[in-house]
Protein backbone atom coordinates (compact mmCIF):
# COMPACT_ATOMS: atom_id res chain seq x y z
CA UNK A 1 0.00 0.00 0.00
CA UNK A 2 2.76 2.48 0.90
CA UNK A 3 4.95 1.48 -2.02
CA UNK A 4 1.98 1.99 -4.30
CA UNK A 5 1.54 5.49 -2.90
CA UNK A 6 5.19 6.24 -3.63
CA UNK A 7 4.75 4.97 -7.18
CA UNK A 8 1.93 7.47 -7.64
CA UNK A 9 4.19 10.24 -6.35
CA UNK A 10 6.81 9.46 -9.00
CA UNK A 11 4.18 9.05 -11.75
CA UNK A 12 4.62 5.29 -12.12
CA UNK A 13 0.93 4.49 -12.29
CA UNK A 14 1.09 0.93 -13.65
CA UNK A 15 3.33 -0.37 -10.83
CA UNK A 16 1.12 1.50 -8.37
CA UNK A 17 -1.98 -0.22 -9.71
CA UNK A 18 -0.24 -3.60 -9.59
CA UNK A 19 0.67 -3.06 -5.94
CA UNK A 20 -2.82 -1.93 -4.96
CA UNK A 21 -4.52 -4.73 -6.86
CA UNK A 22 -2.26 -7.21 -5.07
CA UNK A 23 -3.10 -5.54 -1.76
CA UNK A 24 -6.80 -5.98 -2.55
CA UNK A 25 -6.19 -9.70 -3.00
CA UNK A 26 -4.21 -9.98 0.23
CA UNK A 27 -6.74 -8.13 2.37
CA UNK A 28 -9.72 -10.27 1.38
CA UNK A 29 -11.28 -11.77 4.49
CA UNK A 30 -9.18 -9.72 6.90
CA UNK A 31 -10.66 -7.50 9.58
CA UNK A 32 -10.70 -3.81 8.72
CA UNK A 33 -7.84 -2.16 10.62
CA UNK A 34 -7.17 1.46 11.48
CA UNK A 35 -4.01 2.81 9.85
CA UNK A 36 -1.83 4.89 12.21
CA UNK A 37 -1.15 8.41 10.99
CA UNK A 38 2.38 9.30 9.97
CA UNK A 39 1.55 12.90 10.87
CA UNK A 40 -1.23 12.96 13.50
CA UNK A 41 -4.00 15.52 13.09
CA UNK A 42 -4.87 18.15 15.70
CA UNK A 43 -7.21 15.75 17.51
CA UNK A 44 -4.79 12.82 17.27
CA UNK A 45 -7.52 10.66 15.74
CA UNK A 46 -6.47 8.31 12.91
CA UNK A 47 -9.20 8.70 10.31
CA UNK A 48 -8.41 6.00 7.78
CA UNK A 49 -8.10 2.24 7.55
CA UNK A 50 -5.52 0.24 5.66
CA UNK A 51 -8.24 -1.29 3.50
CA UNK A 52 -9.83 2.08 2.81
CA UNK A 53 -6.47 3.54 1.85
CA UNK A 54 -5.82 0.70 -0.58
CA UNK A 55 -9.11 1.33 -2.36
CA UNK A 56 -8.65 5.11 -2.26
CA UNK A 57 -5.19 5.06 -3.77
CA UNK A 58 -6.15 2.41 -6.31
CA UNK A 59 -9.00 4.67 -7.38
CA UNK A 60 -6.60 7.58 -7.59
CA UNK A 61 -4.12 5.64 -9.72
CA UNK A 62 -6.86 4.69 -12.17
CA UNK A 63 -8.12 8.28 -12.12
CA UNK A 64 -4.66 9.55 -13.05
CA UNK A 65 -4.76 7.19 -16.02
CA UNK A 66 -8.23 8.60 -16.74
CA UNK A 67 -9.74 5.14 -16.53
CA UNK A 68 -13.01 6.42 -15.12
CA UNK A 69 -14.94 3.12 -14.68
CA UNK A 70 -12.15 1.40 -12.74
CA UNK A 71 -11.48 4.53 -10.70
CA UNK A 72 -15.15 4.80 -9.82
CA UNK A 73 -15.35 1.16 -8.77
CA UNK A 74 -12.33 1.46 -6.49
CA UNK A 75 -13.49 4.66 -4.81
CA UNK A 76 -16.94 3.19 -4.25
CA UNK A 77 -15.41 0.09 -2.67
CA UNK A 78 -13.57 2.27 -0.19
CA UNK A 79 -16.37 4.74 0.49
CA UNK A 80 -16.70 5.43 4.23
CA UNK A 81 -14.47 2.54 5.28
CA UNK A 82 -12.98 4.77 7.95
CA UNK A 83 -16.34 5.67 9.45
CA UNK A 84 -15.64 9.40 9.71
CA UNK A 85 -17.09 12.38 7.88
CA UNK A 86 -13.61 13.07 6.52
CA UNK A 87 -13.80 9.78 4.62
CA UNK A 88 -17.16 10.68 3.11
CA UNK A 89 -15.97 14.02 1.73
CA UNK A 90 -12.59 12.83 0.46
CA UNK A 91 -13.98 9.81 -1.37
CA UNK A 92 -17.24 11.52 -2.32
CA UNK A 93 -15.28 14.33 -3.96
CA UNK A 94 -13.46 11.95 -6.31
CA UNK A 95 -16.62 9.96 -7.03
CA UNK A 96 -18.43 13.17 -7.96
CA UNK A 97 -15.62 14.32 -10.26
CA UNK A 98 -15.43 10.95 -11.98
CA UNK A 99 -19.16 10.83 -12.63
CA UNK A 100 -19.11 14.36 -14.02
CA UNK A 101 -16.22 13.43 -16.31
CA UNK A 102 -18.27 10.42 -17.43
CA UNK A 103 -21.24 12.67 -18.20
CA UNK A 104 -23.37 11.14 -15.44
CA UNK A 105 -24.45 14.44 -13.91
CA UNK A 106 -27.57 13.23 -12.12
CA UNK A 107 -25.72 10.28 -10.60
CA UNK A 108 -22.95 12.65 -9.51
CA UNK A 109 -25.46 14.79 -7.62
CA UNK A 110 -26.84 11.73 -5.85
CA UNK A 111 -23.31 10.77 -4.78
CA UNK A 112 -23.25 13.86 -2.56
CA UNK A 113 -26.49 13.12 -0.72
CA UNK A 114 -24.66 12.35 2.53
CA UNK A 115 -22.59 15.55 2.42
CA UNK A 116 -23.77 18.53 4.47
CA UNK A 117 -22.39 21.80 5.81
CA UNK A 118 -22.59 20.67 9.44
CA UNK A 119 -20.33 17.63 9.12
CA UNK A 120 -17.55 17.08 11.66
CA UNK A 121 -14.47 17.54 9.47
CA UNK A 122 -11.08 17.15 11.14
CA UNK A 123 -8.65 17.15 8.21
CA UNK A 124 -10.30 17.28 4.80
CA UNK A 125 -11.65 20.82 4.83
CA UNK A 126 -10.75 21.39 1.17
CA UNK A 127 -12.68 18.33 0.01
CA UNK A 128 -15.62 19.35 2.19
CA UNK A 129 -15.66 22.83 0.66
CA UNK A 130 -15.53 21.37 -2.83
CA UNK A 131 -18.42 19.02 -2.13
CA UNK A 132 -20.46 21.96 -0.86
CA UNK A 133 -19.55 23.88 -4.01
CA UNK A 134 -20.76 20.98 -6.14
CA UNK A 135 -24.03 20.94 -4.17
CA UNK A 136 -24.51 24.68 -4.75
CA UNK A 137 -24.06 25.55 -1.08
CA UNK A 138 -20.86 27.55 -1.62
CA UNK A 139 -20.12 30.13 -4.29
CA UNK A 140 -17.14 29.76 -6.59
CA UNK A 141 -16.09 33.33 -5.79
CA UNK A 142 -15.59 32.35 -2.15
CA UNK A 143 -13.01 29.74 -3.16
CA UNK A 144 -10.92 31.43 -5.81
CA UNK A 145 -7.98 32.18 -3.53
CA UNK A 146 -6.80 28.60 -4.12
CA UNK A 147 -3.39 28.77 -5.74
CA UNK A 148 -2.24 25.17 -5.80
CA UNK A 149 0.94 25.86 -3.85
CA UNK A 150 0.47 23.43 -0.98
CA UNK A 151 -1.08 19.94 -0.98
CA UNK A 152 -4.41 21.10 0.45
CA UNK A 153 -4.59 24.07 -1.89
CA UNK A 154 -3.61 21.88 -4.85
CA UNK A 155 -6.59 19.66 -4.08
CA UNK A 156 -8.87 22.68 -3.84
CA UNK A 157 -7.50 24.30 -6.97
CA UNK A 158 -7.80 21.07 -8.94
CA UNK A 159 -11.41 20.61 -7.88
CA UNK A 160 -12.20 24.16 -8.97
CA UNK A 161 -10.44 23.61 -12.30
CA UNK A 162 -12.59 20.54 -12.86
CA UNK A 163 -15.68 22.50 -11.84
CA UNK A 164 -14.92 25.04 -14.55
CA UNK A 165 -14.25 22.27 -17.07
CA UNK A 166 -17.48 20.36 -16.76
CA UNK A 167 -19.45 23.57 -16.54
CA UNK A 168 -18.19 24.61 -19.96
CA UNK A 169 -15.34 27.02 -19.17
CA UNK A 170 -12.32 25.10 -20.44
CA UNK A 171 -10.19 28.24 -20.71
CA UNK A 172 -10.46 29.07 -17.01
CA UNK A 173 -9.99 25.40 -16.20
CA UNK A 174 -6.78 25.19 -18.22
CA UNK A 175 -5.47 28.43 -16.73
CA UNK A 176 -5.95 27.06 -13.23
CA UNK A 177 -4.39 23.71 -14.12
CA UNK A 178 -1.35 25.56 -15.46
CA UNK A 179 -1.17 27.57 -12.25
CA UNK A 180 -1.24 24.36 -10.21
CA UNK A 181 1.64 22.74 -12.10
CA UNK A 182 3.70 25.92 -11.93
CA UNK A 183 3.65 25.60 -8.13
CA UNK A 184 5.90 23.59 -5.87
CA UNK A 185 3.55 20.85 -4.59
CA UNK A 186 4.77 18.25 -7.07
CA UNK A 187 3.72 15.27 -4.92
CA UNK A 188 0.18 16.51 -4.20
CA UNK A 189 -2.59 14.51 -5.83
CA UNK A 190 -4.16 17.66 -7.25
CA UNK A 191 -0.85 18.57 -8.88
CA UNK A 192 -0.44 15.11 -10.43
CA UNK A 193 -4.05 15.09 -11.61
CA UNK A 194 -3.54 18.51 -13.20
CA UNK A 195 -0.54 17.11 -15.09
CA UNK A 196 -2.62 14.19 -16.34
CA UNK A 197 -5.39 16.48 -17.56
CA UNK A 198 -3.00 18.84 -19.32
CA UNK A 199 -1.32 15.88 -21.03
CA UNK A 200 -4.62 14.60 -22.43
CA UNK A 201 -5.05 15.92 -25.99
CA UNK A 202 -8.70 14.83 -26.02
CA UNK A 203 -9.65 16.81 -22.93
Amino acid sequence: RHRGHRYISIREFEPAIADFERAVELMQGLAVTVEPDGLPNAQNIPLTTTQGNVWYHLGLAYYLQQDWPRALSAFRNGYNMGGYDDNLVSTGHWIYMILRRMGSDAEAAVALNEISADMNIIENMSYHQLCLLYKGELEIEDMMAANGDDPSNAALAYGIANYFYYNGDKQRSDELLERIVSGSSWSAFGFIAAESDLANPQR
